[in-house]
């Protein structure tokens, strides 16, 4: 896993755009999306039909707001799984998300560990504690499995979080492939200086396809990325969002994060 994060240590944002499935019982849809994501569970997402209505408008920093077209709404949060889970159906924490589409993935706070080799190619490595159990699946590229071990780069192919038998979170992701550096924003009326990428080349690589289930919840989410590119430029309201003219505004209040909690 220090391997995994040293070589994505180089990418501070990623931008895609992508085709979003979502099924879930408060929200299910299917939508052309564009993605933003920053270290720090910053977070912008922007969905609308593939006839270009527009479904749902996110956007995640210090709190969470998301704007809901087709009613009018704007609503705000904390920036935590409760939030996303009110307006998504996924009860999962954004660091999930926006570490998953940087090409890494979260580990659960453990106090054992193992590290064991699969038959089909996969290092199976597993974390335990706190009664959770998690396994991650990483895969080495064909042309890097001759290297040496400090050269070796890695892959995310799954990932699962259970409680005992039950299964809080699986995660699949695949077509790794490198991204480029995404170019600077240039102002077209030439009034303001072009704002710089946010970050470095960077040649780790990042999947093209994500699927995320919650069968307790019977919840999903599939992503299948496009244009993906490292280190956008990054500006002040990149992870902002005001309220819209004639919205009605709502603020949201949790108890606790459900689902990816015992």
């Amino acid at each position: 896993m220090a391997a995994l994060r040293h070589d994505h240590g180089c990418g501070a944002a990623t931008r895609a755009a992508a085709t979003l499935t979502l099924v879930s019982p408060t929200a299910s849809f299917r939508g052309d999306a564009h993605l933003l994501v920053a270290h720090a569970a910053r977070l912008r997402l922007e969905v609308q039909t593939t006839f270009g209505v527009a479904l749902l408008q996110l956007a995640a920093d210090d709190a969470m707001a998301a704007v809901d077209p087709r009613n009018r709404v704007f609503s705000e949060g904390p920036n935590d799984a409760c939030t996303l889970h009110a307006w998504l159906g996924l009860p999962i924490p954004p660091e999930l998300l926006v570490t998953v589409l940087r090409g890494a993935v979260p580990v659960i706070e453990h106090e054992r560990s193992s590290l064991a080799w699969a038959d089909d190619g996969a290092w199976v490595l597993t974390f335990e504690g706190q009664g959770l159990v998690q396994t991650v699946e990483l895969t080495v590229p064909p042309e890097r499995r001759e290297a040496a071990w400090d050269e070796q780069r890695f892959d995310v192919r799954a990932a699962e979080v259970r409680f005992g038998r039950r299964v809080l979170w699986r995660l699949e992701t695949d077509k790794h492939a490198p991204a480029p550096l995404a170019p600077p924003l240039v102002d077209p009326d030439g009034l303001d200086e072009p704002v710089p990428p946010s970050g470095p080349a960077c040649e780790a690589t990042l999947p093209r396809r994500v699927v995320l289930a919650l069968p307790e919840r019977n919840a999903s989410l599939r992503l299948d990325l496009r244009d993906v590119t490292w280190n956008p430029p990054l500006l002040p309201s990149s992870f902002r969002m005001s309220v819209p003219d004639g919205f009605r505004t709502e603020r949201l209040r949790c108890e606790s994060s459900p689902g990816v909690t015992r």
